[in-house]
């Protein structure tokens, strides 16, 4: 009797309020559960406990109402088909709108966490994030291996073992390491340090590899005066048909540069580029038609071995007077390098005698 009295007046509760508290006299909900210990520590269990069963009895459910959520306990039972295709773990599920149970902690209709610190995953639309004032950083602990981060795999490549960034490569050598063309459209700045700003070198100049392990700077190219080296020989009386090295007689040297070694050698004293121009003269003592070359040698040993900085090959008619080539390279050289011009008439088809004035113009253009 007593039974049927408190449900009685729990029915009319419901009636009149429209809304039900539990461990409280006013609901702010139709069903507001309120903790009977919600401080302290008490060892008292206060919560909502979900129904709880298994897979076959979730599958074999019928007219479930949307929003439904109960716990499966044991997948033992049952098949991952039906209203169940999604259950596949233990877990809290929901019935949704498609009309198949779903885990709460995945997508509308999916079975499949798709948080990408435990999962692959694919966008399904274009993403932004909003850092705002916040920060993003990516930290790895790796030891070993050199892709720890790539975008396309090797578009943009992060070695985070060694420090280096590789794009167009996933095992860059060097702190950033480009496989391809770059383009720079603004300055380029060298030197600096981690808080510094570099140094981005002024209008003219160029810049200069240190070596191995040593800094890039910028340097500006260096030009001594023209006819730095201005070599004269003397008029010859001695007709020629085959290699023939002009002598230097008269010459204006930077020492810092260049040395008349004597022999037709011009010997370099200062390591970097150079630009060599040089002008011989003939005069073709043949009643016959041929071809006279001009060459600037470098390191001239013989003429099966030999490096050519600079050649021109004329064929002149009989008797010519005052026949010239003008001639110019432009190389790298080390010390100990030397140089020299050579004139010759190919198998002797000609008999020429070399003119009385040949020029050597070096410029230095820096390392």
């Amino acid at each position: 009797m007593k039974k049927l009295l408190f449900s009685l007046a729990l029915f009319a509760s419901f009636t009149a309020f429209s809304q039900v508290g539990i461990n409280t006299p006013s609901p702010n909900a139709t069903l507001d559960i309120t903790a009977k210990n919600s401080i302290g520590n008490s060892s008292n269990i206060d919560g909502l406990l979900v129904p709880r069963v298994d897979r076959e009895r979730a599958q074999s459910m019928t007219g479930i109402p949307i929003s439904t959520m109960i716990y499966v306990n044991n997948i033992a039972t049952g098949t991952q088909a039906g209203i169940a295709a999604n259950i596949d773990a233990v877990g809290y599920y929901y019935f949704n709108e498609a009309n198949v149970w779903t885990k709460l902690k995945g997508a509308a209709g999916s079975a499949i966490d798709t948080n990408i610190y435990n999962t692959d995953g694919t966008l399904a639309g274009n993403r932004v994030v909003s850092q705002e004032d916040k920060t993003l950083a990516f930290t790895s602990t790796a030891t070993s291996g050199t892709n720890q981060f790539s975008v396309d795999g090797s578009t943009l490549s992060v070695d985070a073992v060694n420090n280096r960034v590789g794009v167009g490569t996933t095992t860059p050598q060097k702190s950033l390491h480009v496989n391809g063309t770059m383009q720079l459209t603004n300055e380029l700045n060298v030197g600096g340090n981690a808080s510094l700003v570099g140094n981005p070198g002024t209008a003219g100049q160029a810049l200069t590899s240190g070596g191995a392990g040593a800094s890039t700077t910028w340097s500006t190219l260096a030009n001594f005066p023209l006819n730095v080296l201005s070599a004269k020989f003397t008029i010859y009386t001695t007709n020629q048909s085959g290699e023939f090295f002009p002598t230097f007689v008269t010459s204006k040297l930077d020492t810092n540069y260049l040395q008349n070694a004597g022999n037709g050698r011009v010997n370099i004293l200062k390591a970097g580029y150079y630009q060599i121009l040089a002008s011989t003269t003939y005069n073709i003592i043949s009643t016959i038609a041929g071809t006279v070359n001009s060459r600037i040698y470098k390191n001239y040993v013989s003429s099966a071995s030999n490096t050519i900085l600079g050649m021109a090959s004329t064929t002149y008619v009989a008797s010519t007077p005052n026949a010239y080539h003008t001639l110019l390279g432009a190389v790298y050289l080390n010390v100990g390098d030397y140089i020299m011009v050579g004139q010759s008439s190919p198998n002797g088809s000609i008999t020429f005698r070399p003119g009385d004035y040949t020029s050597l113009v070096f410029d230095y253009l820096g390392q």
